[in-house]
């Protein structure tokens, strides 16, 4: 007999984003603090979305906001400049 606990499968943002009955929320992110992303994971928002397009968002701020949302439970999608 086995002590593993029964696989259970969390749905993706992808998952939960083609499913009608799911409400799915996020919110832009403009200021390089992974904090301000990491609150909002915290505070039950989905995903946030890193706005690289508009503000002076880095590659490297990005590297950071994408952390501090996942430890929040979030999925980070970035918006980025394309000149």
């Amino acid at each position: 007999m086995s002590n593993a606990a029964p696989a259970y499968h969390l749905p993706t943002l992808r998952e939960r984003l083609a499913d009608s009955n799911d409400l799915v929320v996020g919110t832009f992110v403009t200021l390089p603090a992974p904090g301000v992303a990491e609150l909002f994971g915290l505070a039950g928002f989905d995903f946030v979305v890193a706005d690289m397009e508009h503000t002076t968002l880095s590659d490297a701020d990005l590297e950071h906001l994408v952390r501090a949302a996942a430890v929040a439970g979030a999925v980070t999608l970035a918006r980025v400049y394309d000149p």
